[in-house]
């Protein structure tokens, strides 16, 4: 990259990104419909997958992106939120869009953008779609930014949908019950196409029933995955997830029975797309998800740093089952938190965890100020600082060789923290 196009790459980055999170009226999809149209969009329903749910959609994405590749398709994925990079949202074939590219679509599709008026996500969404559509793709699967009914990924024309489960993150605007946050999100699946659920997704009755009748009302193909059959080889430190299939276990380069169940669903998901049985899941032991209990290399640090930014109470569930089978002496606990989540429920998640000891900081977006935690949480920590490389330096000095560190709460913090170390 020249650092002429850097420069214009980080303007057009910095432009979009003033565009806002959210569109300025009231939900609908006919303007991202209507962008779509008019900047000449066209790619077979058949060959694009949507992924949606509360948890474990990017995990998904990379498993089923990962199948398909070892199957010899060439596949586009765009997923959200990135880390270091708005390019990170775009990939194919795990190839980020380049930032020339992404100036051109930029430029042809900025009378479109500015037309419609679309919000930062909308106008990404608009650029994904047209990259994977010159691309040549077998498949292209797009990741639900927030809900489903509403998202711009909806506005795509699919005959694949796939659900992974259902919980209480972002209940402002999907809620106020769980029932709501489903009929929200199985919206993605649309009349007579395919919809295709984790086992997560009918371990509550109710929500079970809003799925079902749904599909029913629109002639829609329900596809129930089983539950994944996976073992635990616990090691000298981080366990090792093995997935059941075709009469073998397979390792899972991502640690969790939430990696398993993922792995599951996605290759229930392929061997419907590919029209064949799957019999080897040798891919799976490279998929890697940065931020999902993936290593952050410090060499000042005397002990593993482990960077998994779950924000809700089901992710952070499913990060406790993680560190319930984690060898270690005592856990250093660095967290932050969006100022939009349930703080107090995430705090006490964490204080329950064996051995812990933990260290309160900021994000660089949307953060809970230090200042804002009511006084019985910060006397519960062990150290508050804003900056969330002093705090990461205090967890370091404070640890042992058999010790770990762990970063959570935010994939904003796990950004920062990944953007410190990269220019440190």
């Amino acid at each position: 990259m020249t650092p002429n196009t850097d420069a214009a790459y980080a303007k057009v980055v910095k432009s979009l990104e003033m565009r806002g999170r959210f569109p300025k009226e009231a939900p609908n999809l006919n303007k991202m419909k209507s962008a779509l149209k008019r900047s000449g969009f066209i790619l077979d329903p058949r060959k694009v997958v949507v992924v949606g749910g509360t948890n474990g959609k990017g995990s998904v994405c990379a498993y089923l992106a990962a199948l398909l590749n070892f199957h010899k398709k060439k596949v586009g994925v765009y997923t959200s939120p990135h880390l270091l990079r708005t390019s990170e949202r775009i990939k194919i074939d795990g190839q980020e869009i380049t930032p020339q590219e992404f100036l051109d679509y930029n430029h042809r599709l900025g009378p479109t953008i500015e037309e419609f008026q679309l919000s930062h996500f909308e106008a990404l969404t608009l650029i994904a779609s047209h990259h994977f559509q010159n691309s040549g793709l077998d498949f292209a699967i797009f990741e639900i930014g927030l809900g489903g009914r509403w998202d711009a990924c909806n506005a795509i024309s699919h005959n694949w949908s796939v659900l992974t489960n259902i919980g209480s993150d972002h209940l402002e605007f999907l809620g106020p019950t769980l029932c709501d946050v489903a009929q929200n999100k199985v919206e993605i699946a649309s009349k007579e196409t395919t919809l295709i659920c984790g086992t997560q997704m009918f371990s509550d009755p109710e929500v079970s029933s809003v799925v079902e009748r749904h599909c029913r009302s629109n002639n829609i193909q329900l596809v129930k995955t089983c539950a994944p059959v996976f073992r635990i080889n616990e090691g000298d430190s981080l366990p090792l997830y093995e997935l059941q299939h075709a009469d073998r276990y397979w390792p899972l380069a991502l640690p969790g029975k939430r990696s398993a169940e993922n792995a599951h669903l996605a290759v229930s998901v392929c061997e419907i797309l590919i029209g064949e049985p799957l019999h080897d899941l040798s891919c799976f032991k490279g998929v890697q998800w940065q931020g999902r209990f993936s290593r952050l290399n410090v060499s000042s640090s005397p002990c593993p740093i482990y960077l998994s930014g779950d924000h809700n109470p089901e992710g952070l569930d499913s990060l406790l089952e993680i560190l319930s089978h984690t060898r270690y002496e005592k856990i250093h606990i660095l967290f932050a938190v969006s100022n939009d989540k349930p703080f107090e429920k995430l705090f006490s998640q964490l204080r329950s965890v064996p051995r812990s000891v933990l260290y309160l900081t900021e994000t660089s977006f949307k953060s809970r100020k230090i200042e804002e935690w009511p006084k019985q949480y910060l006397s519960s920590t062990s150290f508050c600082s804003a900056s969330s490389i002093k705090a990461l330096k205090a967890c370091i000095a404070a640890a042992d060789r058999e010790d770990i560190v762990l970063v959570t709460g935010s994939l904003y913090l796990v950004g920062d923290l990944l953007s410190a170390c990269q220019e440190a």
